[in-house]
């Protein structure tokens, strides 16, 4: 029967790797198979109690574990090209994505409503507190799905690959594109004002709206590392 400190040690420092649970337990089952076969061996107690020596440093293991699973993939292999210039992309992709669907969202509705839509706007007739509503919305997507799908995709990415810290780097990077980000509503007024939509970046004025963006992909980012700073303890069976 294999050592259970040797293999609580081993199993605390493979979750301290930031590996995959079901890669640990994979390889925890592998590794007891072999100290098992080795103690059935040698069944004395000075071999019982020397894992370390005919197995490995389970702090040793578990860092050589984390190299060789962090070569399975592209994004462990290259996590500066993954990490660094990915958010950027994912950040252009997602926010045209949105873009796109909500316009698709407005044409779909115009036309469930038998173009009622698009007659307001020929006419110039001030936007119904419905249609108002649609414009908060349709804001309140832009501001902050783009940001949380980024960062979700890389802190999921690191966690898969065992590249935690990476994963903090990439959200970093969407939260600072975040909070410079604004994006208001105008209501309609007067003088044929119909209302409008802007949008843009900039580092003057930061509001609450924008410090909030940055929240979700710092939260992703704290969700992702996690698994590396909380240090299970390994369960005594």
């Amino acid at each position: 029967m294999t050592s259970q400190p040797w293999r609580n040690r081993l199993i605390e420092a493979l979750h301290r790797q930031a590996l995959p649970s079901d890669y640990v337990d994979r390889l925890v089952a592998e590794l007891s198979d072999h100290a098992t076969d080795l103690s059935l061996e040698d069944q004395s107690m000075e071999a019982q109690c020397d894992l370390d020596a005919r197995l490995g440093n389970p702090g040793k293991l578990a860092a050589v574990a984390r190299r060789e699973f962090q070569r399975r993939t592209l994004a462990g292999r290259y996590p500066w090209v993954t990490f660094l210039a990915g958010p950027i992309v994912a950040l252009i992709a997602t926010f045209a994505a949105t873009v796109l669907l909500l316009a698709a969202g407005y044409l779909l509705l115009d036309l469930a409503l038998g173009g009622s839509l698009r007659a307001n706007e020929e006419t110039n007739t001030p936007p119904s507190a419905f249609e108002a509503g649609l414009m908060q919305g349709g804001n309140l997507v832009v501001c902050f799905v783009p940001f949380a799908l980024s960062a979700w995709y890389f802190a999921s990415l690191g966690r898969r690959c065992a590249r935690p810290v990476w994963s903090i780097v990439s959200c970093s990077i969407v939260a600072a594109i975040a909070i410079s980000f604004w994006s208001s509503v105008a209501s309609p007024g007067t003088n044929d004002n119909l209302g409008s939509w802007s949008m843009g970046f900039g580092w003057g004025t930061i509001r609450l709206g924008q410090a909030l963006q940055a929240v979700v992909p710092l939260a992703l980012g704290a969700w992702a590392i996690w698994p590396s700073v909380s240090r299970p303890k390994p369960a005594l069976d």
